[in-house]
């Protein structure tokens, strides 16, 4: 179902999208299908590369090659986690069983619930840019800060080092299973998914310890576990930050409020196919029924489109450069309900727009007792007659 967003002026009339949705779902209307093949491929090759690692790892006496491999292990380990992303919106392969038992499988040896991510990723797609309940939201807004104790506001300045480098997998584990009890309050699909989680991980988990306590292999495993907690957990928190952070605001409707609320990377051919593809943040979210391997021929379609009406799409260089980037430029943004149709659409100038567009703040010119609201005033005082809810 299509969410209608009503925006209006302080005139009260109607804001009307750049592009009109009916124009977008046409433009990628083609790219809708799931070939099987390339998950297949992708989810091979990876599993191949995987097979030879733990092969080098559970043979090798020495402790300098059994780490060194289970870095690798965990790198490419995090490509294959990713892959249920996908499956999760039934785009990895299209076949509803594969699709379905392949992520519970491959996320038993990282401790993962994938049947509780999955039903709460449904929600981050509904919630994204309009919803402070959004459970993927990273950023934090003015009103939240300004309540903020010492402590939270420090941890809102490093939260993208925390989470990447101190929190890793634990800190997903952690924010999974409370967004679960969460939500499973309001939705029984939440519930069963938390349920069946508890049972495969068990059941699963328990496996593979008693295995390996049987073949006497049992610390390196639990070597391996750790080493994935932070290797595979810091690439997927840096995933996640990326792909949001700092970008906040409703458009005229659902499909703009995803595209524009969604950062997209510049970045090598290996790197895309790591990440699935999931560097095209925008069309995914705006269309996630478009198989990983044709989202970089829809966001080109998308961005030739918004580049001719003067509002291209979001694009930083690099995965590197952007976390530093963010990393050195922590943010907040205003909450969804204080911004008004010029914000969003620019009617006073593109480059005021820029800024307006979503609500961002640097903290690093923000001392640390000092109240958001007063940044907001500045911001008013600066900008003149320019409507700027505070």
């Amino acid at each position: 179902m299509t969410l209608h967003f009503s925006l209006k002026t302080e005139s009260g009339a109607e804001v009307q999208p750049l592009v009109s949705p009916r124009e977008l779902t046409a433009l990628i209307q083609d790219l809708r299908s799931t070939n099987p093949w390339p998950g297949f491929q992708k989810v091979a090759t990876l599993l191949l590369i995987l097979t030879a690692l733990c092969w080098i790892i559970f043979g090798t006496e020495s402790l300098w090659v059994f780490l060194t491999s289970s870095i690798v292990f965990a790198i490419f380990y995090a490509s294959l986690l990713i892959t249920t992303h996908d499956a999760s919106h039934g785009t990895l392969t299209g076949l509803k069983s594969f699709d379905a038992i392949f992520p519970r499988v491959i996320s038993i040896l990282p401790f993962w619930p994938h049947e509780t991510y999955k039903e709460i990723h449904k929600l981050h797609h509904k919630m994204n840019g309009v919803e402070l309940e959004d459970p993927e939201r990273t950023h934090w807004t003015f009103e939240e800060y300004s309540k903020a104790t010492m402590v939270e506001k420090l941890y809102s300045r490093y939260q993208v080092f925390m989470r990447t480098f101190v929190f890793a997998g634990f800190g997903l584990l952690v924010e999974m299973l409370r967004d679960g009890l969460k939500f499973g309050k309001h939705s029984a699909s939440v519930r069963r998914a938390l349920k069946r989680d508890a049972i495969t991980l068990i059941l699963g988990f328990g496996s593979l310890v008693a295995l390996s306590i049987h073949f006497g292999v049992f610390w390196k495993f639990a070597g391996l576990y750790l080493i994935l907690e932070r290797v595979t957990g810091g690439i997927l928190q840096t995933r996640n930050t990326l792909e949001h952070y700092g970008l906040w605001g409703k458009m005229p409707n659902y499909f703009e409020t995803q595209i524009f609320n969604c950062r997209n990377i510049k970045t090598s051919k290996f790197m895309s196919w790591y990440f699935n593809g999931l560097n095209f943040h925008s069309v995914h979210h705006a269309f996630p029924n478009i198989p990983f391997y044709h989202l970089e021929t829809a966001h080109k379609r998308v961005q030739e489109l918004y580049t001719s009406k003067n509002r291209p799409l979001l694009e930083d260089s690099g995965y590197a450069r952007t976390f530093l980037k963010i990393l050195v430029n922590p943010c907040l943004v205003n909450s969804p309900q204080d911004r008004n149709a010029q914000d969003l659409l620019g009617s006073q100038s593109p480059q005021l727009a820029e800024v307006i567009l979503h609500s961002v703040k640097s903290l690093s010119a923000l001392r640390p007792a000092q109240n958001a609201k007063a940044w907001i005033q500045a911001v008013q005082k600066k900008l003149g007659s320019f409507p700027f809810a505070g």
